[in-house]
């Protein structure tokens, strides 16, 4: 391993807290009463019927333990959720785009922590890429409530005690600087997707990168950013296999533009493809 993929490989560790910031033991949170409190509350709501969502009605058969192990597991004590999968496939991305000198800057959509931002800036520092930028788009309020998608108003109803998914724009402010990588080609776009992609100033993206959940978070994120995609770019959309109302956006934008490439599987629920050709 050479100086770049060392840096490179302790920038991934402590981004997913294996190799932790000192500051990273505060997002250690015991949900376990809070827990309680609102299966007690969802068990009353429906007075014993039957949600019509997988998730929420095991939440109330199998009670608190199973709440808090999800939220849990949606709230490491880390700066991303992502997995070996999806980090190795990033930086197979990032490798490629450089490799193959694709045009245009980088976009998450949806950051959470910011872990993903921050190994995406790292890989271009190793590069010695003063030139790329770097976006960072969030509501930072965590996932919207105003949600139409009968699978996303289900997560609502889970996610609502945990602010859904809520984070702080100072917290990715304060890894990027943790790694002295904080500089003017970090552009953070706060708000609802639907009031900031549009206004976007890049004319050009090689990677752009899609973790919304929600049907209207994805379907104004694909809108908005896929035109600018350079062919050969990538694609990758974190949560196309999950219970939510993302994969219905990104098949109907696929199938309303005729967009055959290849949906190639990452995981269990992350996907990607790469642009073949202009819309």
């Amino acid at each position: 391993m050479n100086l770049q993929e060392s840096y490179l490989d302790l920038v991934v560790k402590t981004v997913r807290g294996f190799s932790p910031i000192p500051e990273y033991a505060q997002l250690d949170v015991d949900r376990t009463n809070l827990a309680k409190e609102h299966v007690k509350k969802l068990r009353s709501d429906f007075k014993g019927k039957q949600s019509g969502n997988i998730m929420v009605d095991m939440a109330i058969s199998m009670g608190s333990s199973m709440l808090t192990k999800t939220w849990k597991k949606l709230n490491p004590v880390a700066l991303t959720m992502c997995g070996d999968e999806s980090i190795n496939q990033l930086k197979e991305a990032l490798a490629t785009i450089y490799r193959e000198d694709i045009p245009g800057d980088f976009i998450e959509a949806g950051v959470w922590r910011g872990g993903l931002p921050v190994i995406m800036k790292s890989y271009a520092h190793t590069q010695n890429d003063l030139n790329r930028k770097i976006y960072i788009a969030d509501s930072f309020q965590g996932l919207p409530q105003d949600c139409s998608d009968p699978k996303d108003k289900a997560a609502n109803l889970l996610l609502t005690p945990i602010q859904n998914l809520s984070t702080s724009r100072e917290l990715i402010e304060n890894a990027l600087e943790y790694f002295n990588l904080m500089d003017d080609n970090i552009i953070f776009l706060e708000g609802w997707f639907k009031d900031t992609l549009h206004k976007i100033e890049a004319d050009q993206f090689s990677l752009v990168r899609l973790d919304g959940d929600y049907y209207e978070s994805t379907h104004d994120s694909i809108v908005e950013l896929y035109p600018k995609l350079s062919v050969g770019g990538y694609l990758i959309v974190d949560d196309y296999n999950l219970p939510l109302g993302c994969k219905r956006a990104i098949n109907e934008y696929r199938k309303k533009h005729h967009i055959t490439e290849e949906i190639i599987k990452i995981n269990k629920q992350a996907v990607y493809w790469r642009k073949e050709r202009e819309l």
